[in-house]
């Protein structure tokens, strides 16, 4: 099931790194994925944690439950990947889970999926 948390130590101990902690980022964990968005044009751009793989079905289920959660628990109707160009399962997933190309730039595709 997939929350929002504050707790410091939990999403550093999930990312593997030391997050910026703020109430500007949204932190999500769903089970062992720790998923953060931030503001992004005019809705959230989403990013996950490296540190636990996210693929296959259940990395798709848990996609999903973010966009859900975000829906259901916010003002956006718009969540952006940013994604750069030579990551492809990166890319692949994102397809998988719904988004669709929004544009593109020298480095990455955004990605958007809609309310």
């Amino acid at each position: 099931m997939i929350a929002r948390t504050f707790d410091y130590r939990l999403i550093k101990r999930l990312a593997g790194e030391v997050p910026c902690v703020s109430n500007e980022i949204i932190y999500l964990v769903d089970g062992g994925y720790l998923w953060y968005l931030s503001s992004f044009r005019d809705g959230l751009v989403l990013h996950r944690s490296y540190k636990t793989p996210c693929k296959g079905k259940e990395g798709k289920r848990s996609g999903l439950e973010v966009f859900k959660w975000v829906f259901e628990n916010t003002k956006y109707d718009r969540i952006y990947g940013q994604i750069e160009k030579d990551d492809k399962p990166a890319r692949y997933m994102a397809s998988y889970a719904g988004m669709e190309i929004d544009s593109a730039d020298e480095q990455y595709i955004y990605y958007v999926v809609k309310k």
